[in-house]
């Protein structure tokens, strides 16, 4: 007991000391959002048909219906007030616009959004890069995505509203629906990858049924055509080498997406929360493409991606990743949420467990946002869905953030889930979430869709009681929106800094106001505390701005000096068997992952010695047939050819560790024959010996000449132009003990290998 005194009475004193230093904000009471939907003007269903769904949730041809419910934040009229676009099933998507007084009006159809399909997921972003915000929308059951294009910036904004066009046929962005292909278009988020100054666009898609590779899905990596057609696009997605619907998947399951730069080389990567364990990390190689390295860099572990959110949480720079799923009690502790701290190098690891952030039911929509201003970002996320009845009042989550200091050791650093005492007691079918400064006072509050229900706006009260500052960028040789840069804040008397990027908060059928807000903490303004503002575009171009006043909002333009980052070439689609059909588009197999099927590497030349249709190269790097020297050349193929090198008749190459079965039978020389493995001198007439010194990568005995008539590599063959190999054999001349080693290594492997499997075997550029 006395113990406990002691610790309140130290709480008591801290408080008081703390009230003392920052003028009594100590005792104000914590932020609490509050529904203000109904004076807010926010009052409509989402299925807007009169008698709503009609098909059965459990239904896979219906689940995306229950999926349902986009909304997106952009300031379409250029008024300075964030306004609203929400989709929605059975009737016309609404734009709702900000009258800059704490309300919205509806005036889709008044400004031309008459869409009568089903839409989904939306985003506003300026693509043609004319100034103004743009509007994209995914569908359902329809025959294209909506693109509508903003003439607000050619009208000068004022005084008559702007007005859209639906122009997505005619600018490329349509994704046209083939014939029998169902429609489920998911989210879609917008970056400039190439870093041409131009908007591209990634669309999702979750569907099932009838597989398929380019026509079957609607899950689309569209490139910007640039300055010599701004806002029209080509479809790269196989090109760049993004498709969803590769390998061993064949069905689109991806949910969100979005244009991080999580490596920090100043290029925005791909990553894409996606269904069925089987989200994906595309690292952007700088050359137009990207490669795949979700597994190697330590996630997409969860078993059903769904929304997706990025932040740095714990302030040391870098971004980590949150992705939400599906929690089930009775179930492995592999399920539910991840949460992946970015540790550098192209490397996460998993602090879901350590954050305390796992449980979050059904998950859907997600979002970091420093809600009380206090300095670090907080988590919010929102759930339900109605094809189970464990999750039909699944209640929202808000984590609080405890402060970078308790992640700075080894352990600790739980979020605290404070949903129901700050307000947030949401129960329903929730969907998109996103984080607005809807009423311009300084704090964020949040709106979530619901589907099959009305939406929610959380307004947050006291989130103010700390100080902030608001910072949107505009691009000038970079992209309008200023996405993809990198926004920097510090106290101008020293401290920690808390980084963001533009454009990546939140991304699952929607997202947040494009900008970034920084809660800067108790008693920065009383004390005369004044911030560093520091800006880098994907040009590469940079702004500094010293002494910033808290509690306010600027704008950051890219400055007109200083170079700029070159931009990356645009790939060319691949038909390398001239069948007029996209390599990537024939279900082909590219064991080697140098993008050229392995049957025109075949044609190409490379090695297939046992004519099974494989290279030779794929079966030997994951241990499906051995090459026990390290050659290249498959063991058994390499013995057809020359029996001699196998004289025991074993199947191991003589020269290969535990190639000798029988001393006697390979100690002789073999009158003849070129190659003798074990012994020192060269056959009689034959000026090679590959006992010391064969063809099998090591040089040609005492400085004489090659095997006489034998080529340089009995066997094996040059790669074909255009490989880039994952697993490429020892080069020639290499160690003769290093090949040793190697060869003790994969024989070991392989034995290994045999005894777990009873079966015959053959069943980056670091940052800038």
């Amino acid at each position: 007991m006395t113990r406990v005194r002691g610790r309140r009475a130290a709480v008591a004193i801290s408080v008081l000391l703390g009230a003392l230093v920052t003028g009594g904000r100590a005792f104000a009471a914590p932020p609490r959002f509050v529904d203000v939907t109904a004076a807010a003007g926010l009052d409509y269903p989402q299925d807007a048909s009169p008698e709503g769904l009609t098909c059965d949730p459990v239904a896979e041809s219906c689940q995306p219906k229950t999926f349902a419910g986009g909304a997106t934040v952009g300031d379409y009229n250029g008024d300075g007030c964030p306004d609203l676009f929400v989709t929605r099933l059975g009737g016309r998507p609404l734009l709702f616009e900000n009258t800059c007084a704490g309300a919205f009006v509806e005036v889709g159809a008044a400004v031309g959004i008459d869409a009568t399909v089903d839409t989904n997921g939306a985003i506003f972003a300026d693509l043609d890069n004319d100034g103004d915000l743009d509007l994209y929308v995914t569908t359902q059951d329809a025959d294209a995505n909506l693109l509508y294009i903003n003439d607000a910036a050619q009208a000068g904004f004022a005084p008559r509203r702007p007005h859209f066009r639906e122009e997505a046929l005619a600018r490329g962005a349509a994704v046209p629906q083939e014939a029998g292909v169902r429609r489920e278009s998911m989210s879609v988020t917008a970056g400039d990858y190439d870093r041409d100054g131009y908007l591209d666009l990634y669309t999702t898609e979750w569907r099932s049924g009838v597989p398929g590779v380019c026509g079957g899905s609607h899950a689309r990596l569209l490139h910007n055509l640039g300055a010599s057609a701004p806002g029209h696009f080509e479809d790269l997605t196989h090109a760049t080498g993004t498709s969803m619907t590769t390998g061993t998947v064949w069905v689109p399951l991806s949910f969100s997406a979005a244009f991080p730069d999580l490596d920090g080389d100043g290029w925005p990567d791909l990553v894409v929360a996606s269904d069925g364990h089987t989200s994906e990390l595309f690292w952007n190689d700088r050359d137009g493409r990207f490669v795949r390295g979700g597994a190697a860099a330590g996630v997409g572990t969860e078993w059903f991606g769904m929304g997706s959110t990025f932040g740095d949480f714990d302030g040391d720079g870098r971004l980590d990743w949150f992705i939400t799923s599906i929690y089930r009690s009775d179930e492995p502790p592999d399920d539910g949420n991840r949460l992946f701290h970015n540790e550098g190098g192209r490397h996460f690891t998993d602090w879901t467990d350590r954050a305390g952030v796992r449980d979050g039911g059904w998950g859907w929509g997600a979002v970091f946002f420093d809600y009380d201003n206090d300095g670090d970002l907080d988590l919010a996320m929102t759930n339900g869905v109605q094809l189970d009845p464990r999750y039909h009042a699944d209640p929202m989550r808000l984590w609080e953030n405890p402060g970078r200091a308790a992640f700075s050791g080894p352990t600790g650093g739980a979020f605290a889930e404070v949903s129901v005492a700050r307000g947030l007691d949401d129960t329903g079918q929730g969907r998109a979430l996103v984080a607005l400064d809807y009423d311009r006072d300084g704090d964020l509050d949040l709106f979530v869709t619901h589907n099959q229900g009305r939406p929610i706006l959380y307004r947050n009260d006291r989130g103010n009681a700390r100080d902030w500052l608001d910072v949107r960028v505009v691009g000038t040789a970079s992209n309008r929106d200023g996405r993809g840069a990198e926004v920097t804040v510090r106290p101008s008397s020293g401290g920690p800094a808390q980084v963001q990027q533009i454009g990546i908060g939140s991304h699952f059928l929607g997202e947040s106001e494009l900008g970034a807000h920084f809660g800067l903490g108790d008693g920065f303004a009383a004390a005369g505390g004044v911030v560093d503002v520091d800006v880098r575009w994907l040009s590469g171009r940079t702004a500094h701005l010293s002494s910033v006043s808290p509690n306010q909002r600027i704008t950051v333009v890219e400055p007109a000096v200083g170079s700029t980052a070159p931009a990356a070439p645009v790939p060319a689609l691949e038909d390398c068997d001239g069948d007029g059909q996209l390599d990537a588009c024939e279900y082909q197999v590219d064991c080697d992952g140098n993008r050229v099927p392995d049957a025109c590497d075949l044609a190409q030349g490379a090695d297939d010695c046992d004519h099974d249709g494989r290279l030779d190269r794929c079966q030997i790097a994951a241990l499906e047939a051995s090459d026990c020297d390290g050659d290249g050349v498959i063991d058994a193929c390499a013995i057809a050819r020359d029996p001699g090198l196998d004289r025991d008749d074993n199947g191991v190459p003589d020269r290969c560790p535990g190639g000798c079965e029988s001393a006697a039978a390979c100690a002789a020389p073999d009158a003849g024959v070129p190659l003798d493995a074990g012994t020192p001198t060269a056959d009689a007439g034959v000026p090679s010996d590959a006992g010391v010194a064969a063809d099998g990568g090591a040089e040609a005995d005492g400085g004489a000449e090659a095997d006489a008539g034998a080529p340089p590599d009995a066997g094996a063959r040059t790669p074909s132009a255009g490989c880039a190999l994952r697993h490429p054999p020892p080069a020639t001349g290499a160690a003769p003990g290093a090949a040793w080693a190697l060869g003790l290594f994969a024989l070991a492997l392989l034995l290994r290998s045999r005894r777990r499997r009873p079966s015959a075997p053959g069943a980056t550029a670091p940052p800038t």
